[in-house]
C-alpha cells in the first residue's frame, strides 16, 4: 500500500498487482485457496484500488490527444 501512496503521488495512472495480492495462494488448495482469495485477495485489491480512485493521475488528462476517436468505415483493416 504504501508503494502505491508513493506511486500515486508521483503521477502514477494505476497498479499493476500480482503475487503481492494473492502470492500466498499458491500454497493452498481447493476451498482454502478459494477462501483466501475471496477474503483476503479481494480485501487487499479493495485496498489498493481504493488509493488508486483517490490519489492515481488518469492518463488521460496527460494525453487528451490520446482519447477515443469514432471509427471510419473499414477501420479494422488499418488497424
Amino acid at each position: 500500500e504504501t508503494q502505491t501512496r508513493f506511486a500515486s503521488a508521483a503521477g502514477a495512472s494505476g497498479i499493476l498487482a500480482g503475487k503481492t495480492v494473492w502470492g500466498e495462494a499458491l500454497s493452498l488448495s481447493g476451498e482454502d485457496r478459494s477462501m483466501f482469495l475471496r477474503s483476503k485477495g479481494r480485501e487487499r485489491i479493495r485496498r489498493l484500488t481504493a488509493i488508486v480512485e483517490r490519489a492515481a493521475t488518469p492518463w488521460r488528462s496527460r494525453r487528451p490527444d490520446l482519447g477515443p476517436r469514432p471509427l471510419s468505415d473499414g477501420w479494422y483493416r488499418d488497424y
